[in-house]
């Protein structure tokens, strides 16, 4: 799974995007894509397109409304 490498490259652009002083709300959204061609999540939706975002377990807040990843499946789209 691709996942954990582009994880980390999406980290290492957000980080340069901010200097040091700098407030983290003055950071742009980042968003990660991730295209693949098998479902990840085949478990627990039959979706072509998730989202994600960092919540706290518990009560469910974000963590921060400037990450978000997506995964999109093209798998259902070919021919077979």
């Amino acid at each position: 799974m691709g996942f954990p490498l582009s994880s980390f490259y999406q980290k290492i652009l957000f980080l340069a995007l901010i200097f040091s002083g700098q407030d983290y709300s003055e950071l742009p959204p980042t968003i990660m894509i991730t295209i693949l061609h098998y479902p990840l999540f085949s478990q627990e939706t039959d979706r072509f397109h998730a989202v994600f975002h960092l919540r706290e377990d518990h009560e469910h807040f974000i963590w921060s409304p400037h990450i978000e990843f997506h995964a999109i499946d093209l798998s259902q789209f070919m021919v077979k």
